[in-house]
This record gives C-alpha cells, structure tokens and sequence, in this order.
C-alpha cells in the first residue's frame, strides 16, 4: 500500500461518500429488459398491448350487435331501415306539345299545387323526337308533398298520387282540374255540349232536368 504523501482527497472531507465506480450498462441478449410501464388504470402501455385492446373491444362491439340484430324479429329490422319519401313523377317529354307548354307554365303547376297540396316542378330537358338524349333525363314532372300534406305517409303519397292524376289528365286533353272534380264527386261528370246557351237559357237546369 502506497504511503500518505499528506495530500488530501476530496472523499477524506467529512460527509463525502467513497468514489463511486463507473456505471456498466450490460448489452446483447444478456442485458435485462426494462420493465413495463404500467397505467393508472392497471393495464399496460406498450403500443402493442394497446392495439391488442382495441381489437378485443371492437369484437366485441361487433358481436353483441350482431347478437342484438339477431334477436329482432324480422319486421323490426324492416322498420329500422330508412323509409323513401312520398313522391311521384310523370314523364312528359313526348307529350303532345299543348299538353307539354300548358304543364311548363308555372301558373299550372301552381294551380295543381293549390288543389292537391304538392310542390311541382319541372326538372330535365326535352329532347325532340329522333334526338339522341344525353346525361340529363327527359322532361318530367316532379310531384313532392307540401308541408300541409298530412301526416302520415299514405296521406302525403294520395296527395302526390292526386297531383299526378291532374298531371296526367291535361297531358289526355282533359282541362285543369277534372280530375280533382273527379275525385270529389266520383258519380258525376262533365260533359261538353260543343255549344254557348244565351245568359237567359238555363242549360244546367234542363240537363238535370225536374
């Protein structure tokens, strides 16, 4: 041992701890694996313990509805499904060009509107006959509940279906409105006489007579 040459040493101070020896960090297949981090709530933290999770959570989710689904009687699956809208359409591209240019007109389609509570409207192109038709669809009509329709679906599709009635009566001639009559006093009709009585001849009164 080698002798004190009296030159003191930083650990000879009282309170001063011996030198402490360098730390070695083992590596290779030797070196012990650092232990896993743990959360607050138990469970682990890795990326790979937490995508395993997620997978077994969203299995899950997938069975109990298919379980859920399963356990429904069938016509309970079929109201769930998203019901389509009352609405109806009349294609009148090749109509007879009258019939075509009095259904164009807003006043008419205004007037049906007020009588079957609807909202109709014009939508496509014409296309004359023998012309090649392109991406937009024919001329027609389109027929769509107003808000004062009804309730119920069955009440805003009569209000449509009654809106395509009228639709399809000008496009056979028949003035506005007949089939609206039509349906009101279905044991009544109106027939043309093909002459104008003078203001003091009665017509109506002898037609139906005493």
């Amino acid at each position: 041992m080698a002798a004190d040459d009296g030159r003191k040493r930083k650990w000879d101070d009282a309170g001063s701890s011996a030198p402490k020896a360098p730390l070695v960090v083992p590596t290779g297949a030797s070196a012990p694996s650092a232990p896993r981090a743990v959360a607050a709530h138990g469970g682990p933290t890795t990326a790979d313990a937490i995508l395993e999770k997620l997978r077994a959570e969203a299995l899950a989710a997938q069975a109990a509805a298919a379980a859920a689904l399963a356990a429904q009687p069938p016509g309970a699956v079929m109201a769930a499904l998203p019901r389509p809208e009352p609405a109806r359409e009349v294609v009148i591209n090749d109509a007879p060009a009258k019939a075509r240019v009095q259904l164009a007109k807003r006043s008419a389609q205004e007037d049906i509107q007020r009588r079957t509570c609807t909202v109709v409207s014009l939508k496509g192109r014409y296309y004359p006959p023998g012309a090649a038709h392109g991406e937009e669809r024919p001329l027609y009509i389109s027929i769509r509940p107003a808000a004062n329709a009804g309730r119920s679906d069955a009440e805003r599709q009569a209000a449509c279906d009654a809106a395509a009635a009228e639709v399809e009566a000008i496009l056979a001639g028949k003035p506005p409105g007949a089939a609206a009559a039509a349906a009101r006093n279905p044991h009544q009709a109106v027939v043309y006489v093909g002459f104008q009585a003078p203001p003091s001849f009665d017509l109506l009164a002898k037609i139906r007579g005493p």
